[in-house]
């Protein structure tokens, strides 16, 4: 097997090695075009004569339409679900692995099928086999923790998997496929790694045979049956149609701000936030948010406009989040600025306050403890000021109309303990709030309290 690079010449020959098996090129990444020459010293070409004819076959293709898919007649069912190089008998990956269906299953569905096409098998002398296979059938083996399987010779066959790599253990029961009534079943209920008989996909009286999915199978594969590690000797090909295909299932996209780049931008002083974190990633370079792993983060940028304590806070959030806050303008160049887990208050949500620097464009992350989903709830408070006027014999206090949820409170000294809440009711009045107290006499101190 030959691995070559996008615009890497290589050796091809004839195809085969000394021993007569067909060599493997695996398509590069990026590659869309394969050209052939012939070599000779550089610029000399011009003078050869005669030629080569080359026959290609490609291992595998992508279904030319959804719910359609080509399976070659060299497939070998036993490949299903092996990585490159894996041998069985004269068959290997990927050249005889057999096509992955492309399908969404799920359990408890049925599968429906309608094959066409032929193949050549070399065990047979035999042209132009339909899917049903002919009448000489073959037993192959357990293999890779896949069932063996008795039936046709050249006959399309199934097997669900799966995620994981199968592996030489604990195979199914091998099904028998030798006889008319064993394969005109209407409906079928293989096991997980149970290969299986499809045929042409119809009964002898016409009627759709039906596949059930088992349970936890995620891949369905698409061979030809043939003797134990033959298939390479086949040739041809069979034209699988899924009738009833389940729905392809196209995952949301990310939230918008799921990468630091795509940031969503904060502007003004107070903000509350509802978002869901589903579909959310990590990216290559990102740090660990307060020294958590996780897995969803969510980016915002917030460029503070005063100098005054600001707090960011995810109470109401559906998960464990875990907060920072960081300056710098890429993931490479972050400053840690403040962090946290859990809530110094208590619960899994987060809090970080911090005084910023005026002019000062801040990066903040949300990010979920172990990637769980769930809704997150970020909100950002600046501490207003009060302003503080005399009119008359009364004092007026007065603070931005955007500190939501912000209380004023009064004490006679700054020890800490003393303060209560001041009975007198903020009147709204354009972009602010205000209080009108009677000056009393004696000192007084206010300060309004966050939520």
């Amino acid at each position: 097997m030959l691995r070559p690079l996008v615009q890497q010449i290589f050796c091809i020959g004839s195809g085969r090695t000394s021993a007569g098996e067909k060599k493997n090129f695996v398509v590069p990444e990026g590659a869309t075009r394969l050209f052939l020459a012939v070599l000779d010293q550089s610029g000399r070409n011009s003078f050869n004569t005669g030629s080569f004819a080359v026959s290609l076959t490609m291992t595998n293709p992508p279904p030319a339409t959804p719910g359609q898919v080509t399976g070659f007649g060299i497939s070998d069912i036993a490949l299903a679900g092996q990585a490159d190089c894996i041998k069985a008998g004269s068959d290997s990956a990927p050249l005889n692995s057999p096509v992955e269906a492309g399908l969404v299953l799920r359990a408890g569905q049925a599968v429906q099928v309608s094959a066409t096409g032929s193949v050549i098998s070399g065990t047979v002398a035999t042209a132009g086999i339909q899917p049903n296979g002919v009448n000489y059938n073959v037993t192959t083996d357990a293999a890779f923790g896949l069932s063996g399987i008795r039936g046709p010779v050249g006959s399309l066959v199934g097997v669900f998997l799966d995620d994981s790599t199968p592996k030489a253990q604990n195979p199914p029961q091998m099904p028998d496929f030798s006889t008319a009534g064993a394969r005109d079943q209407a409906e079928s209920r293989p096991e997980l790694r149970e290969i299986f008989y499809i045929g042409s996909g119809k009964t002898t009286t016409g009627a759709i045979k039906r596949f059930i999915i088992p349970s936890g199978a995620t891949r369905l594969f698409l061979g030809v049956l043939d003797q134990m590690g033959r298939n390479s000797f086949n040739t041809g090909s069979f034209q699988a149609i899924f009738l009833n295909p389940p729905p392809i299932v196209v995952p949301p996209p990310p939230p918008p701000n799921d990468d630091f780049a795509n940031r969503t931008k904060l502007i003004g002083d107070n903000f509350v936030i509802d978002i869901s974190n589903t579909n959310a990633t990590n990216e290559v370079r990102e740090p660990v948010h307060a020294g958590r792993a996780g897995g969803k983060s969510l980016w915002w940028s917030w460029t503070a406009s005063q100098t005054n304590t600001v707090t960011i806070s995810t109470a109401a959030s559906s998960v464990d989040t875990l907060l920072a806050v960081y300056t710098g303008s890429s993931l490479a160049s972050l400053v840690p600025v403040a962090s946290n887990d859990d809530d110094p208050n208590g619960g899994s949500t987060s809090l970080v306050r911090f005084s910023p620097v005026a002019g000062t464009e801040y990066q903040i992350a949300v990010d979920s403890f172990g990637g769980a989903e769930g809704s997150i709830k970020l909100t950002l408070t600046v501490a207003p000021l009060i302003r503080v006027e005399r009119s008359g014999q009364n004092i007026i206090l007065s603070w931005p109309a955007n500190a939501q949820g912000f209380s004023l409170e009064s004490s006679g000294s700054l020890t800490a303990g003393s303060w209560t809440p001041v009975t007198l009711s903020p009147v709204l009045s354009g972009d602010s709030f205000s209080v009108k107290i009677p000056i009393s006499g004696e000192p007084k101190f206010y300060r309004l309290r966050g939520p």
